[in-house]
């Protein structure tokens, strides 16, 4: 028996499929340098955020996964006082769950202005807080936190 060449090939079709098939290898390789840019969670360049509220530094994750522990990171300016005051906006409350923070707040309530924290600090070191969230579902979650009254506008990115 003879081998025959495949003549009824939809050449045509074959080429519609042969480029789907290299932009979808575009598009999975794009998934991937967003991956590791930090677009999706954890790790990567993009993946947290640091803004200032009056000389206080917060780092926060800009991309975080529902239902994972995730770090709010604050650097106190130096100052005086001895009571640092963290607050965090209901709409933190509505979808981000405090599991903890280190060191142990001295004080914490729950206000209509949001949950507040009393953390306390040496007078005139430069302390840092840690406060562990975990989202409670995916979405976009936007709030302040404020520090000593400074605000600061946060957004979040959760991811399912």
């Amino acid at each position: 028996m003879a081998e025959q060449l495949e003549l009824d090939e939809h050449r045509a079709f074959q080429e519609k499929y042969w480029t789907v098939q290299r932009w979808a290898w575009v598009g999975y390789g794009l998934i991937i340098v967003a991956a590791l840019l930090g677009f999706s969670g954890e790790g990567g360049m993009f993946a947290r955020a640091q803004i200032q509220a009056a000389g206080n530094e917060i780092d926060y994750p800009r991309f975080a996964r529902w239902q994972t522990e995730d770090t709010i990171s604050i650097a106190f300016a130096s100052t005086g006082e001895a009571d640092r005051r963290i607050l965090l906006s209901p709409d933190f409350g509505r979808s981000i769950a405090i599991e903890g923070a280190q060191p142990r707040p001295s004080k914490s309530s729950a206000t209509a202005a949001g949950e507040e924290l009393i953390v306390h600090v040496r007078p005139g070191d430069r302390a840092m807080a840690k406060i562990r969230i975990k989202p409670d579902a995916p979405g976009i979650v936007r709030g302040t936190v404020s520090i000593d009254g400074a605000p600061a506008a946060v957004t979040l990115i959760i991811l399912p």
